[in-house]
């Protein structure tokens, strides 16, 4: 799909402006268009899924998962249409942490509009019940309401149509009437325990349901709904639904996992885990064929003063680097703040500090030649992943440029980052 679907050329690129004029209206006839044609593929299970039950606004998958995902499902009843309508904003403006890689298309497509025209494909999927694991009073009362966005993710130099749903209402509902219904699972489901802001004692707490006092711990609330022996879990075997292939949870709660595909350190302020639902062999990768300006090498192993003597700089975080005693010679590239403040270490001849943890890969890999060309530093090595997860087309393209570095090696001992970016290297280790 081209970027003139999603964004209107200037009248000179086109022509007249009467040409122009017409190309605009174009556009939004067919985005207007869109949501019904979508809502049908939904129905039909042609659509891939990340389903995030009690995902409050975290937007953070639709530039991490966009590599077995084109469809994003949240559903949380405790949020309003103003506070959606915030962070839809923020999208629409580029704020987020995924930069111009992550757009709204908007022309001719209202988000409350697009949701109408996909419930009158699936039926409603906003409805209100009582959720004990919300802490809010009433909840089941409160108007249900939902948004349909459709998105760009533009990654190695292509786009992806990406799509937006947010439900507020049961995600229980919403799953048996998209999943189960159509049997049908999500590549992802995401199961995390719904985080809560926090005030002070007594400040109105009971009114806002945000008062544990009187209330199971919500880890045991959550599991009630979420857990495989939960409403959900029961939900999926009293119609043999098929699994999800991933499950992302704080805890598993007895869903029947296997073993971890990914550890997300920048995700949710903590490790995020992904867990995987197949009994499958992790499938052997084959290096990519050459031909880039720069060699990409893949290691699964942790880096260690041993192994940074090859390099002229590595990139590791504020704890590896206050774990070891390093080789002179060798530049240390810490690519973000410590946990504590204490331990931070200052720029130095052989320090650099870089913010460039959570950020897109593009972004990272240019601060980091930044800091290589100063210093004439061509071979560089990185532990951990440099970017989001669905970013290794990036990396591909970046091979393929001219620049400062000349050997990048990536030590990731994720088992999912592994796979994902060892596609594209030169070599794997």
């Amino acid at each position: 799909m081209g970027e003139n679907e999603f964004e209107p050329l200037d009248a000179d690129d086109i022509g007249t402006r009467e040409k122009a004029e017409r190309y605009v209206k174009r556009v939004g006839e067919d985005n207007a268009q869109a949501p019904a044609q979508f809502a049908k593929e939904l129905m039909a299970g042609k659509r891939s899924v990340f389903f995030y039950a009690g995902s409050d606004l975290d937007l953070q998958p639709l530039h991490r998962f966009t590599h077995v995902a084109d469809t994003f499902i949240l559903v949380d009843p405790r949020k309003t249409e103003a506070e959606f309508e915030a962070a839809r904003q923020q999208l629409v403006n580029r704020q987020t942490r995924a930069g111009t890689g992550l757009v709204a298309v908007t022309k001719g497509l209202h988000p409350e509009a697009a949701y109408g025209a996909v419930t009158e494909v699936t039926g409603e999927l906003a409805v209100m019940r009582n959720e004990p694991w919300a802490r809010i009073p009433n909840i089941q009362d409160r108007p249900a309401w939902g948004a349909v966005q459709r998105l760009e993710r533009r990654v190695g130099g292509t786009s992806r149509e990406i799509w937006l749903v947010f439900v507020a209402g049961s995600p229980v509902i919403a799953y048996e009437r998209l999943l189960v219904g159509t049997g049908t699972a999500p590549v992802c489901l995401a199961l995390c325990v719904p985080q809560f802001v926090h005030h002070d004692p007594g400040e109105g707490l009971i009114e806002a349901g945000l008062n544990p006092q009187g209330h199971p711990p919500i880890e045991q609330q959550w599991a009630d709904f979420a857990g495989w022996n939960g409403e959900l879990g029961q939900l999926i075997r009293a119609h043999n639904a098929p699994l999800p292939k991933f499950l992302v949870a704080d805890a598993v709660m007895d869903w029947p996992t296997h073993e971890i595909r990914y550890t997300i350190p920048s995700w949710r302020n903590r490790f995020t885990i992904v867990f995987t639902m197949e009994n499958n062999p992790w499938p052997a990768l084959t290096p990519a064929r050459g031909g880039g300006s720069r060699r990409l090498v893949i290691k699964r192993q942790a880096i260690n003063p041993h192994v940074a003597r090859e390099f002229g700089a590595v990139v590791m975080g504020n704890e590896r680097y206050r774990q070891y005693r390093w080789p002179a010679g060798v530049l240390a590239i810490l690519n973000g703040p410590p946990v504590n403040p204490e331990h931070a270490v200052p720029n130095g001849p052989a320090v650099v500090n870089l913010n460039i943890g959570g950020t897109p890969l593009l972004q990272a890999l240019a601060s980091v030649e930044a800091a290589c060309a100063e210093r004439g530093i061509s071979t560089v090595a990185i532990e951990g992943l440099p970017g989001f997860e669905d970013e290794a087309d990036d990396l591909a393209l970046w091979c393929r440029q001219e620049g400062q570095i000349r050997k990048l090696v990536l030590y990731l001992h994720c088992d999912g980052h592994y796979l994902d970016y060892g596609q594209v290297a030169d070599e794997i280790d």
